[in-house]
């Protein structure tokens, strides 16, 4: 279908479902699409990318019966017992020492990296590929974020890290992005030669695992979101740091404190940053059903792996052998990826690109020197990459619409 066509049936689609807009030209163009879809979406979508309310709502009972525990608590000794659970909790599942909740997941970025003393004249090597709050929090503690390109899976090239190791390095910074792990035996074994840290980035990997072990129990400290977005989802932003070495996290509920005064602390120029009690009953009941929303999100991965096998010009996300990918997002690559972004979004399919641009390229960054091409494969990902709805309460119907839907842009039969 050529692209005036694929525009105008988006028109009739959005005329046919109640949406009239003034002096709307019949010539959509790519960024237009984006500028009208929030104010169609809800009137539009056979498939939302995601709905946060639908994800709640499967754990309705749950997320109420804990939340009556909150009405009680009476004191600051009961919050913080109640948030002090919530933190065992998350460190038995990893099966890790200690864990801190933090307000959101860049916070919890910024709360380690403190933790190990990185500042000024320090650099941490981090993904040329992952979502601006990683080098943000690197900045924030007034060290220098030095990137590194990607393979791709998306994730950091660990065989291209060391080339970038200098003097003033003190930490490898890892991302799990979309849900798969990186290859964190060669980054950490590069990370022993060099006597550097290891944080794990494990905002959009909770759940997964590299060879049987979890993301979030490799590094020194690691660190979670619970943005809604994520698996584990709170009803706002949230976070959490996880260490195996207890005077580490002992360190970070000091640095989140407002009533610590100490010179240290305040040296730090930390933000106090605490988990809310609010979230943590969506938190909670979704930790218990996290391998069970993975799973889900697994079996839908594997029908598009299936559905869209041979199609020449587009490449499937790979799991890998070694690894259970999270599937955070599912996302695949082709250089038709604007075309066909909008066939699916006039059929009804709501789909997303992560990020806009390279992070490296961003006017925040550009002191740093970074230029167009100074990353090949980030290049590459980022002019081709297009994420699917992986939702684990989609239904089976919005799956098959989504595999259809594909296969017919790329002129395939249907196939089961």
């Amino acid at each position: 279908m050529r692209s005036p066509e694929i525009k105008l049936k988006l028109l009739m689609r959005m005329i046919k479902n109640g949406f009239a807009p003034e002096r709307q030209s019949a010539s959509l163009s790519f960024s237009g699409l984006s500028r009208v879809k929030k104010s169609i979406r809800s009137n539009m979508l056979d498939v939302a990318y995601e709905n946060y309310d639908d994800t709640n709502k499967i754990y309705f009972d749950e997320i109420i019966e804990e939340m009556q525990k909150t009405i009680y608590l009476k004191n600051d000794d009961d919050f913080k017992d109640y948030i002090g659970g919530f933190e065992k909790e998350y460190a038995d599942y990893l099966e890790v020492a200690e864990a801190s909740g933090v307000g959101s997941g860049s916070a919890a970025l910024g709360f380690a990296l403190r933790a190990l003393d990185i500042g000024a004249g320090d650099e941490v090597i981090t993904t040329a590929h992952t979502y601006i709050a990683t080098p943000l929090a690197v900045t924030e503690v007034g060290a220098v974020p030095v990137f590194v390109d990607i393979r791709d899976d998306f994730n950091i090239d660990a065989d291209k890290i060391e080339d970038k190791i200098t003097q003033r390095t003190k930490a490898i910074l890892a991302v799990h992005l979309y849900g798969k792990t990186c290859e964190m035996e060669k980054i950490i074994k590069i990370a022993r030669k060099h006597s550097l840290y290891v944080i794990e980035d494990a905002a959009q990997a909770h759940g997964a695992q590299f060879r049987g072990k979890k993301a979030g129990t490799f590094g020194l400290l690691d660190c979670f979101s619970f943005h809604p977005s994520k698996l584990i989802g709170a009803l706002g932003d949230g976070g959490i740091v996880v260490s195996a070495d207890k005077k580490y996290i002992e360190k970070i509920r000091h640095l989140r404190e407002p009533l610590y005064n100490e010179a240290r602390v305040l040296k730090s120029g930390r933000t106090p940053s605490r988990l809310d009690p609010i979230h943590i009953p969506f938190l909670r009941t979704k930790l218990r059903h996290l391998d069970e929303i993975i799973e889900k999100r697994n079996n839908i991965a594997k029908q598009y792996n299936k559905a869209f096998f041979g199609i020449s010009g587009l490449k499937t996300p790979d799991a890998g052998t070694e690894s259970r990918h999270a599937f955070r997002n599912y996302t695949l690559m082709t250089e038709k990826r604007n075309q066909l972004r909008e066939y699916l979004m006039a059929s009804g399919i709501e789909t997303k690109i992560f990020y806009k641009e390279p992070v490296y390229l961003r006017r925040e960054f550009r002191v740093l020197g970074y230029r167009q091409g100074d990353f090949p494969v980030c290049d590459k990902v980022y002019a081709q990459m297009l994420s699917l709805p992986v939702s684990h309460v989609m239904t089976a119907e919005q799956a098959d619409k989504v595999k259809k839907t594909v296969r017919r842009f790329f002129g395939e039969n249907e196939k089961e």
